[in-house]
């Protein structure tokens, strides 16, 4: 039990730490007038249902 909790808590830090990342980059990297469509290609944008 003690090794599933580990591993969770290793999974949900991994998650973070990448998640964090991706927004760093997406947020430093493109041109400032062309971010959001950075943000829409990467992912990380919420999906709008038409």
């Amino acid at each position: 039990m003690v090794m599933l909790v580990a591993a969770a808590t290793l999974l949900i830090l991994a998650e973070l730490i990448e998640s964090a990342g991706a927004w760093g980059l997406t947020a430093t990297l493109p041109p400032a007038d062309q971010r959001g469509a950075y943000v829409g290609r990467s992912g990380s944008a919420p999906r709008c249902s038409t």
